[in-house]
């Protein structure tokens, strides 16, 4: 089984593949149309439920602060200081392009759009055509942590997120 940071750098090398396209014109995907995550595009068009799981990061278990740089900039944390764990209804806002992800995602579609990452290793069934950009904002509908390990003191926090009007 894959360690927390092997699944995060395996997210973050993902995201850069997936967002060169080198063999497909510019502005496309593989399949025709726009390429999901472009600026002028809606990233969420190819999902029904406009939601899915993003790796926010990765925290210390025994403080809850960031290992890792998140791929959050800034949450709208009611009460509580950021840089804190988003809790359920934070919007938030990415500073670097995510991947959305949906367990089964090739093969069953959203089937399992509720059924966290957090769970088990990802791999490439589970990647979804959507790429949120920088400076998109997201609502956390749910956050779900990793099993930590003790040996390590980390944990991966993953959110499934929902779309929001953009500003």
């Amino acid at each position: 089984m894959a360690s927390i940071w092997q699944c995060a750098l395996w997210l973050a090398m993902l995201s850069s593949c997936v967002a060169a396209h080198s063999d497909v014109p510019e502005g496309m995907s593989g399949r025709g149309q726009p390429t999901p995550g472009r600026k002028d595009d809606d990233p969420w068009k190819s999902l029904q439920d406009k939601s899915g799981w993003v790796l926010l990061g990765i925290v210390y278990t025994d403080t809850d602060n960031w290992a890792a740089v998140p791929v959050l900039a800034e949450h709208s944390a009611s009460a509580r200081q950021w840089p804190k764990v988003p809790v359920v209804g934070d919007v938030i806002q990415l500073k670097q392009t995510t991947v959305v992800v949906i367990l089964d995602y090739r093969t069953t579609g959203e089937l399992r759009r509720l059924d966290s990452p957090a769970v088990r290793s990802t791999d490439r069934s589970d990647t979804t055509d959507v790429l949120l950009e920088p400076g998109r904002r997201v609502q956390v509908v749910a956050i779900q942590r990793t099993k930590g390990r003790i040996q390590t003191r980390h944990q991966g926090i993953w959110a499934l997120v929902a779309a929001v009007s953009q500003p």
